[in-house]
């Protein structure tokens, strides 16, 4: 039985990639079909209604019909008034997202901790690579390669060893003209696993930290695998599409390649997923026609999401601050943010208006930003906190207001500006809280230790309001008129 919003599956035989046309009342779209081993052929299909449905297949006399019964789910996630997110159904989606960029190709020990992990957090995106990745502390071959062939012999591979490797490394050989079905059959489930959870999947086209050569297959293969990742995922109701993780330092495409393949992406899906590109240092033109969202890196060592309001006032599209750095204690300061910290940047990026990324950072034979496998940090578990207070906001969307005494630290409700008012002490370790409410109105006062997830009623009040505090950081105070 198929559902609106849920995918729809056919299966063909033949000899080249199949194209089916699906008709309803109120669409019609033309979808093409992708390779999966064999003779074998699949076309994914999204009813975005219910209904319904007649499909043919075009160049063959082979026809069907189905109907897509009322949805049991929220539907896909788009964008809403330009800067928030929302589903399908109108339902507000508010993204507290990881990042675990090969989660997928680890065992399936790493995997199945992954996804337990995931269901006890608060995460409902996570961003992860469709490619295997070459990095600090992920020195292993995947469990498999997305495209026939044998890879460079990295044996010797280590810490020291990690420069010697890259995408011009000798012993690569691949044939990018087709792929191996096996490799994408597992992520298909891996992706299904999240969808299952409720998560959405962010998923990564490209990256630069390669030593097998798929960083530099040249316009032909990339294009070639863009249509079939396209294809073959777009029907998945809870995908999003990340062209690139650190577009800028990726040596063999210039913007004009960024922007052929975002167009391509938007083109080959019928959906309109969700699509943005990642930076290092510079961000991609949040202007461009396809990227629907920015995803942006830290702005500097010290200034991540403090950059949210600012750069949603200039993007004019929903920010994500996807890495503002992480949890945990490597070397490298990217990595050994505090907990404290890393709970701080959600929430200065969500009283500014955007939305925030999370990631854990631990050294050992495991990292969740690579690997996944078990949550061993702090901070994810105040982000529950984050997630009930949002959805405690009338309407499910703060928009960022200049409120004294704190600046860019203060947001109304999006949808009711003027009966709910937040405003964020993040490090500052205040003394004393005061406000003028105006006229007679009467508003309740609430304080929220975000680090420590208890709420204090401060009492209903009108006029001038005055309180002494005890000095901690990390308050928040949350203003509600009174009907």
């Amino acid at each position: 039985m198929a559902y609106q919003w849920e995918m729809v599956e056919l299966a063909f035989t033949g000899t080249t990639e199949p194209w089916v046309v699906f008709t309803s009342d109120t669409e019609e779209k033309r979808v093409r079909g992708f390779w999966d081993g064999g003779s074998s052929y699949r076309v994914r299909f999204l009813p975005m209604r219910s209904g319904r449905y007649a499909w043919r297949r075009e160049g063959t006399d082979e026809r069907g019909r189905f109907e897509a019964m009322p949805a049991r789910s929220h539907g896909p996630v788009g964008v809403r008034d330009q800067y928030w997110f929302q589903y399908a159904d109108g339902s507000p989606y508010q993204e507290i997202g990881t990042t675990c960029y090969v989660w997928e190709l680890q065992d399936d020990r790493t995997i199945s901790q992954t996804l337990e992990s995931l269901e006890r957090s608060p995460f409902n995106k996570v961003r992860f690579c469709l490619l295997p990745k070459h990095y600090h502390y992920n020195y292993q071959d995947p469990r498999m390669f997305p495209f026939p062939g044998t890879p460079v012999d990295a044996r010797s591979l280590n810490q020291e060893t990690y420069g010697q490797y890259g995408p011009e490394s000798e012993g690569n050989h691949w044939d990018f003209s087709r792929v191996d079905p096996a490799y994408w059959r597992h992520v298909d489930h891996c992706v299904e696993r999240l969808g299952e959870l409720g998560i959405q999947a962010d998923l990564i086209l490209f990256h630069p930290y390669d030593r097998w050569g798929f960083s530099r297959m040249g316009r032909e293969y990339d294009d070639a695998y863009t249509r079939y990742v396209v294809s073959r995922y777009a029907a998945y109701p809870h995908v999003w599409w990340s062209l690139a993780n650190e577009w800028d330092l990726c040596r063999y495409k210039d913007v004009e390649d960024w922007n052929r393949l975002g167009r391509l992406v938007r083109d080959e899906d019928p959906y309109g997923h969700l699509r943005s590109i990642h930076n290092w240092h510079t961000p991609f033109d949040p202007h461009a026609d396809w990227i629907t969202h920015a995803s942006v890196q830290r702005w500097s060592q010290y200034d991540h999401a403090q950059k949210t309001r600012e750069l949603r006032a200039s993007y004019q599209k929903p920010v994500v601050m996807d890495e503002v750095g992480y949890e945990g204690n490597l070397m490298q300061f990217w990595g050994s943010l505090p907990a404290s910290e890393m709970v701080n940047q959600f929430w200065l990026a969500t009283v500014r208006g955007g939305y925030c990324g999370h990631s854990e950072t631990f050294e050992g034979e495991r990292i969740w930003w690579s690997h996944g496998g078990v949550l061993k940090g702090e901070s994810y578990k105040r982000l529950f906190f984050l997630k009930q207070f949002l959805e405690h906001v009338p309407g499910g969307e703060l928009e960022p207001a200049r409120i004294s005494p704190w600046g860019d630290n203060s947001a109304r409700a999006a949808k009711f500006p003027d009966s709910f008012l937040v405003l964020y002490a993040d490090f500052h370790t205040l003394g004393s809280f005061h406000y003028r409410f105006p006229g007679q109105e009467q508003w309740r006062v609430t304080q929220k230790d975000v680090w420590e997830m208890t709420s204090k009623d401060l009492g209903v009040h009108s006029g001038w309001f005055h309180i002494r505090l005890e000095g901690k950081p990390w308050q928040l105070f949350v203003l509600e008129r009174l009907a």
